[in-house]
């Protein structure tokens, strides 16, 4: 606009030729001529419209007629007189002069101005209308002030880098946490606040994150400004742009001291009610030894019996808690099936076979299921596979839409049929397995031995221990 103004300023000087005529009649800037007038005092009191061009009627509404030959402030009641005077300016001093002026005549219209001095009391005026601009910048000014409310408000440590890492933003409550003094807080100044021992994880996270775009998380220590190390779940994301390019990171720090307290009370609440329990288990078994040994008559129910409570004391072991927050260890249906099953292995000879589909186990599940193995490697022990050296199990796991089917096959042992009757324990897997499962249990009596199947929800069964749905895991061929 500058040069367009030099050059509009250098016609003003001879408004009769015809180029500078189609100049400002081509431009898009509206345009004017001015000339001053001036009070008793010597102070410019006014200014009549020499020239106009066809953008000033646009862009002010005033038609040549209503505006040529006529004072400015007869055309603008309230002309405003800080204008005034940057043209009186103009004219004493021959210096141009640029700004910005919002005009409440003109339904508010904003213009963005140059003027130029064009010998004794003229002057020349290039002007755009930046009602629109303006607008949007209002607007952008008002997002940014109601952004910076927003976080600046919220009880979480905000932050920002660009995207080579380096931090350009950490709102109040992380100056307010660290009691780092408000914009030293650098790349390097970040790694000293963390705890030595969390360090370079957290810094290797954020490089991986850095180098491959994925979003970064990690848990820390965080040195609080009492001097405490507080633990902090660090998290970010990468802004990217149309092209796919990341251009900014956006993250926080959520202080998750008291709930990691909380998780190791709680995990060692646990862990002493696991251990109790197992001493209950244990004295259990010791009393039903000593029974058996008073009354031999029912040393045969007090060996079955002691079995199973084995059994439970395995699914108590594998649903205990292993994990810092308390949580049991994640295992999977296989795994504790080819646990139960070890005792039964015999060495240089693949008696036991586990394949297939294997899936996390939920521990609500691994009781009804550690009953049901127990059971039918106890029978298989009794009367089938297990029986007979030559015998041979196969456990086979298989995922069929929403639903998980774990089959048991025998083979090699003694022919078997149909029993009369079901004895106590295989009632006691059925009633578990669909009251606890919601399963189905299904047996085929074949005379090359039993199979099994178990068929539950994937819901009931399988899947990770905080509820959510877990995915097969692939599993070889396993002899146990």
């Amino acid at each position: 606009m500058a040069e367009l103004a030099s050059e509009t300023s250098e016609c003003a000087f001879a408004l009769t030729e015809e180029h500078c005529r189609d100049l400002f009649r081509r431009i898009r800037e509206g345009f004017f001529v001015g000339e001053l007038i001036r009070g008793a005092d010597g102070r410019a009191a006014d200014f009549v419209f020499l020239e106009i061009n066809d953008a000033f009627s646009e862009q002010t509404g005033f038609g040549a007629d209503e505006v040529l030959s006529h004072r400015a402030r007869e055309v603008i009641a309230d002309f405003p007189e800080d204008v005034m005077r940057r043209y009186e300016t103009v004219v004493d001093t021959g210096e141009p002069v640029a700004f910005e002026i919002e005009v409440p005549a003109l339904n508010n219209r904003s213009y963005e101005a140059r003027a130029h001095a064009v010998g004794g009391e003229r002057f020349a005026v290039l002007f755009l209308e930046i009602t629109e601009r303006k607008r949007i910048e209002r607007e952008l000014e008002e997002s940014r002030a109601l952004l910076s409310d927003i976080i600046e408000s919220v009880d979480q440590m905000i932050w920002s880098t660009r995207p080579d890492g380096d931090p350009d933003f950490f709102n109040r409550r992380w100056y307010e946490f660290t009691g780092a003094t408000v914009g030293t807080t650098t790349r390097e100044e970040w790694g000293h606040l963390v705890h030595p021992d969390d360090r370079e994880q957290a810094v290797m996270r954020w490089e991986r994150s850095l180098q491959s775009g994925d979003p970064f998380e990690v848990e820390y220590r965080l040195r609080h400004q009492s001097s405490e190390y507080r633990w902090v779940l660090g998290r970010a994301h990468p802004v990217r742009n149309e092209q796919g390019a990341i251009i900014r990171w956006m993250g926080t720090c959520t202080d998750i001291h008291l709930q990691k307290a909380a998780a190791e009370q709680l995990e060692l609440a646990s862990k002493e009610l696991s251990h109790r329990i197992k001493n209950i288990f244990a004295v259990i078994g010791g009393l039903l030894s000593m029974s058996a040994r008073q009354h031999p008559e029912a040393e045969a129910f007090a060996a079955e019996l002691g079995d199973r409570i084995s059994a439970l004391s395995i699914a108590h072991d594998y649903a205990s808690p292993h994990g810092r927050d308390g949580s049991p260890a994640q295992g999977t249906v296989l795994g504790i099936v080819r646990q139960l099953l070890s005792p039964y292995a015999l060495e240089g000879r693949e008696r036991i076979v586990i394949e297939g589909d294997d899936a996390p186990l939920k521990d609500s599940a691994a009781t009804a299921l550690s009953l049901a193995v127990h059971e039918l490697a106890t029978n298989a022990a009794k009367y089938g596979a297990f029986s007979d050296p030559a015998g041979q199990v196969r456990v086979h796991g298989e995922t069929i839409g929403d639903q998980y089917r774990l089959c048991w096959s025998e083979q090699g042992g003694p022919p078997v049929s149909v029993p009369e009757h079901l004895g106590f324990g295989t009632r006691l897997v059925d009633m578990t397995l669909r009251h606890q499962l919601g399963g189905d249990l299904t047996r085929d009596w074949r005379p090359e031995g039993l199979q099994v199947c178990l068929s539950a929800s994937a819901e009931q069964l399988v899947g990770s221990n905080d509820g959510t749905s877990g995915l097969p895991v692939d599993s070889p061929n396993t002899p146990a």
